[in-house]
């Protein structure tokens, strides 16, 4: 503002002096012409320093107005900490520019606020874009005194909806989790998945087993039952819900670790190469299933003895190609204990939730809004900004690819391969 200001004053002042008016104008305008150029260079070296090209300075130039709309909703905030004091009566300095269908903010972290204020200030700046944009990125920067956000637009394709069987299946060693959005288990072993019940928890964990039936060994911790129906088709010793049948099942699994630890030790000693995984020798991913946890611990005497296992499966499983799809009502430590919650590398939460289990799943507060039912957040290890993106739950009901005779082809695809092989070696 004063640098336009300084820029009219000497213009009218040179203007007057040249019209008859008393020729100190003159002196005036020279000293606000002095004021003007240096709130530009001023100005330029801002430019630089936060927006760092021509081509963002034109686009922040361009999205003014946009600017202009969050410092109105700035103004009239009423939310939490800074916030709540002083309603940015003082307006932080904001800066945006939009590059590759996303937009970047700056917004400065004025003094007083805190920040818990950036989960509160995604939500300003998304009512401010509209429904089209959501956050995809959130972080106070390294210096502490600036908020960066990033929005993209909203995916309306996201949701992995398979029209024929032969599209379930994926790679060894992948889960596909949406439309474009794959994970590698090599590098991001273990998912868990939270929701409360009736939102779609169970088809999510499904869709993750369709898909990686025809290439993997699958066995099921079933705290409440809802997986027995496919022990029409696998073996009857891949499920347990007992005690008993818990341990031998955990057992067993460990001794096929330790098999397997031999067995690629073997090969760095046959091949002289080191750092191979299962995956580089060849083995079948093994996926343990653990479904409605809190049902399984209340199954045992000792819940800690259950607690102390699974820690030591998901430490070791994944060097050797085993890896947990764990299923919960809720992250709360007394279910999953935070040893055992560190372990995973991805993390889905369904549904709408409150900030507290938002914060036990993630570590930070994902959205303040309902999310409508199937969809919700997930996060992984790997994000460049480690902050919860958009999920939509798999959707295999709409091309009828939800029974049980799904499961069992998708099984049978591997599986007959399996039985082929074992044959010719008898033979």
């Amino acid at each position: 503002m004063w640098t336009w200001i300084s820029l009219g004053t000497a213009m009218g002042a040179f203007y007057l002096a040249s019209h008859g008016f008393p020729k100190e104008l003159v002196k005036i305008g020279f000293i606000a012409s002095i004021v003007f150029l240096g709130l530009a260079i001023w100005h330029g070296y801002l430019y630089w320093r936060y927006l760092g090209s021509i081509k963002r300075v034109l686009s922040y130039w361009s999205n003014l107005e946009l600017v202009w709309s969050l410092q109105t909703s700035l103004l009239n905030a009423k939310t939490t900490g800074a916030i709540a004091s002083h309603s940015y009566r003082v307006l932080p300095r904001i800066w945006v520019y939009r590059e590759k269908e996303k937009f970047f903010f700056k917004v400065q972290k004025i003094p007083g606020s805190f920040e818990e204020d950036l989960d509160h200030l995604s939500e300003l700046v998304g009512a401010t874009l509209g429904d089209r944009w959501e956050v995809v990125g959130k972080a106070l920067d390294p210096s502490g005194t600036w908020f960066e956000l990033v929005f993209g637009l909203v995916n309306q394709h996201l949701r992995f909806t398979p029209k024929v069987l032969g599209e379930i299946p994926q790679p060894a060693y992948t889960l596909k989790l949406m439309n474009g959005v794959s994970i590698d288990l090599t590098s991001l072993p273990h998912l868990a998945i939270f929701g409360l019940t009736g939102s779609r928890k169970t088809s999510t964990l499904l869709a993750f087993i369709a898909e990686v039936l025809p290439t993997s060994d699958v066995y099921f911790l079933d705290g409440k039952g809802e997986f027995s129906v496919l022990s029409s088709f696998i073996p009857a010793d891949h499920f347990a819900s007992s005690e008993d049948k818990i341990l031998n099942l955990l057992s067993k699994l460990i001794k096929i670790m330790k098999k397997r630890a031999k067995f690629v030790n073997e090969e760095v000693q046959k091949r002289g190469v080191m750092g191979l995984t299962a995956k580089k020798v060849g083995l079948k991913p093994i996926f343990l299933v653990v479904d409605e946890y809190a049902s399984v611990k209340a199954s045992f005497k000792k819940p800690k003895d259950l607690d102390s296992l699974m820690l030591q499966a998901l430490m070791q499983f994944r060097a050797y190609g085993i890896f947990v799809l764990y299923a919960s009502q809720s992250p709360n430590s007394k279910v999953l204990p935070v040893q055992m919650r560190e372990e995973f590398g991805t993390y889905i939460l369904l549904g709408t939730a409150n900030d507290d289990t938002q914060r036990m799943a993630f570590g930070e507060v994902a959205t303040t809004g309902t999310v409508p039912l199937g969809s919700g957040f997930y996060l992984t290890k790997t994000a460049q900004m480690p902050t919860p993106q958009r999920f939509e739950v798999p959707d295999f009901y709409k091309y009828g690819l939800n029974g049980i005779e799904t499961m069992k082809k998708l099984y049978e695809m591997g599986h007959k391969v399996d039985n082929i092989n074992k044959i010719l070696k008898k033979g």
